[in-house]
């Protein structure tokens, strides 16, 4: 497939540029608004405004199916139905940290930043069409969700569940991006509706001549690296048997953001299990 760049691609990205421009808006006012007490309702409305226009871009592109940027993401329903999951996620995480007492007014700024970029990441997630677009959005969060895990610092349990998180998340991605190097390594393509043709036409192709000769009807390699992918998502979103790093992440992070992460992040990784498998 050949590369090109179609400007009209762009206007089914508006939620994901409205979500890029709160962050800036965020970098700027936690810069321009000095009085700690002016600060958490000031940088509170740019974030919920930024929330507000990626929900009107969600509208303007509400009911189409394309995919776009050389097929790496994909605009559907499936997608769009998560990226409004997303928003009201946010919305409520929001509201929630504006009433913590565990975040403090100078630093409401960089936490508010970084929860929007993992929500940026959520919806890279939920539209990826391609495997690299899914270890992007996937590393994206992780690694925000990482420093948020330990955003008091001065809390010892907050700096042990960061640790963790980062050893976990650290192993999980290296298993993911080696499944992801063997599935390419096989089929030739990173794009999913590619791979899932290039699996389909093998299957029809090899699997009755295998199965009735008494042998394995998919190669240990394919195997292989569908565990190693599954392995290194499930890491990421806490399922049983990769669970084991949670408790300590919730219990050291902040109050608002172990509410956000227990749901979002979950919730972004099950729309990643639906496109991939």
């Amino acid at each position: 497939m050949v590369n090109t760049f179609n400007p009209a691609d762009l206007k089914f990205f508006l939620p994901e540029f409205a979500l890029a421009g709160a962050i800036i808006a965020l970098f700027i006012g936690d810069l321009l608004v000095t009085e700690e007490t002016k600060k958490r309702s000031v940088l509170t409305f740019v974030a919920f405004g930024g929330l507000a226009l990626s929900a009107l871009g969600l509208m303007t592109i509400n009911g189409q199916s394309t995919t776009i940027f050389s097929g790496q993401l994909s605009i559907d329903a499936l997608g769009i139905m998560f990226k409004w999951l997303f928003i009201a996620i946010g919305a409520a995480s929001l509201y929630t940290s504006t009433l913590s007492k565990e975040l403090p007014d100078r630093h409401m700024g960089e936490y508010f930043i970084l929860l929007i970029a993992i929500i940026f990441g959520m919806f890279l997630m939920a539209s990826a069409n391609d495997m690299l677009m899914v270890y992007l959005g996937l590393e994206m969060v992780s690694i925000l969700s990482f420093a948020m895990a330990g955003y008091r610092s001065h809390d010892k349990r907050s700096s042990e569940a960061a640790l963790k998180y980062v050893v976990y998340g650290g192993a999980a991605s290296g298993l993911m991006l080696f499944g992801i190097s063997l599935l390419y390594g096989l089929l030739g393509t990173t794009e999913l509706s590619a791979m899932h043709m290039a699996l389909a036409q093998w299957a029809e192709a090899h699997f009755a001549a295998s199965a009735s000769a008494g042998g394995s009807a998919f190669p240990v390699t394919l195997l292989t690296s569908i565990m190693f992918i599954f392995a290194g998502v499930g890491y990421k979103i806490a399922v049983v048997p990769f669970h084991m790093w949670s408790p300590d992440v919730y219990e050291g992070a902040p109050t608002p953001f172990s509410a956000f992460l227990s749901v979002g992040p979950k919730a972004a990784g099950f729309a990643l299990l639906l496109r991939v498998f």
